[in-house]
């Protein structure tokens, strides 16, 4: 498997066209399709199937998509770290789960590598308990998780807020509702992000307090994914009304978001610190980036 092969397939997956794809590969699309079929005879198995003008991806695919995405990540920040040849001691690892990146960090973090280029910003996704535990563990002084936040091991400040959303097909039976309470989910099998973070907590304690049992038929690694599956599969899948445009990006707009009635179901974004510790001096250029960023959104 070659590391073109696999923008390649990342960019078919994202557009859900060989043609789209091989525009912004700038490569015709005879040669990207070629190029899939090496792959696919390489893998020994199928990853895409066309019906009619619908692009559709294999379990194959399915399978693959989340461990691409990681690759390119991974690839992508060896080429920055060496290309400004940072060293060891210019380096500030942050942490961001999902949803941080898309709702309230992009800008920040794009304003910081902009002012502060001598300094390697080793961005690293994690679960919820996964940020709350590199922080608690000294791995990483900086991360972005959500509430809620133990007062007593962490400074928090909140970001931003958003609701809990199920997202459906257009001609799901759900999506004909303005909004949606635990119990109107009985009987749909729900796609969520995996056990490890705070919104499948929430859930099952307002399912438990509404006495109504869920039924959880995937558990996704990745959002891409739990996109996927509510598209495709017509599956209920539950992230925020943040990720709106990501979901339209990955569906086509075959997607809306309904929000949840209870108010428990809240999305509040945190970035957190250990209590009462001094930041070292690149992490506090970070901090006063999010923070002047946040100040903006305030007075905006």
């Amino acid at each position: 498997m070659e590391f073109q092969q696999i923008r390649y397939f990342l960019e078919i997956c994202k557009y859900r066209s060989f043609v789209r794809a091989a525009e912004n590969c700038f490569i015709s699309p005879q040669g990207i399709s070629m190029s899939m079929q090496r792959l696919e005879s390489e893998l020994q198995y199928t990853l895409f199937i066309r019906r009619g003008k619908e692009l559709r991806l294999t379990e194959h695919a399915k399978f693959l998509l989340p461990i691409a995405e990681q690759i390119i990540y991974n690839i992508d920040a060896c080429e920055r770290y060496f290309h400004i040849g940072k060293h060891l001691n210019q380096r500030v690892p942050f942490v961001l789960s999902s949803g941080a990146f898309e709702e309230f960090a992009e800008t920040p973090i794009r304003t910081f590598e902009a002012k502060y280029p001598h300094i390697y910003l080793d961005l690293r996704n994690e679960s919820d308990l996964g940020a709350e535990i590199a922080v608690k563990s000294k791995v990483v002084e900086l991360a972005l998780c959500p509430a809620p936040i133990d007062s007593e091991l962490f400074d928090a400040v909140n970001v931003c807020s958003s609701n809990f959303a199920i997202y459906v097909q257009k001609k799901h039976p759900l999506a004909k509702l303005p909004s949606v309470r635990v119990k109107d989910l009985i009987g749909s099998p729900l796609t969520i992000m995996h056990g490890y973070t705070k919104s499948y907590s929430s859930l099952l304690s307002e399912a438990e307090n509404a006495g109504v049992e869920l039924w959880v038929e995937n558990r996704a690694d990745s959002m891409r994914v739990l996109f996927e599956l509510a598209d495709h599969e017509a599956q209920v899948g539950i992230a925020t009304m943040a990720l709106q445009p990501m979901a339209a990006a990955f569906s086509k707009r075959n997607l809306v978001a309904i929000p949840f009635q209870e108010e428990s179901l809240q999305w509040r974004l945190h970035l957190i610190k250990r209590k009462g510790e001094q930041l070292s001096p690149d992490a506090e250029l970070l901090y006063d980036v999010l923070i002047s960023h946040l100040e903006k959104q305030e007075n905006n």
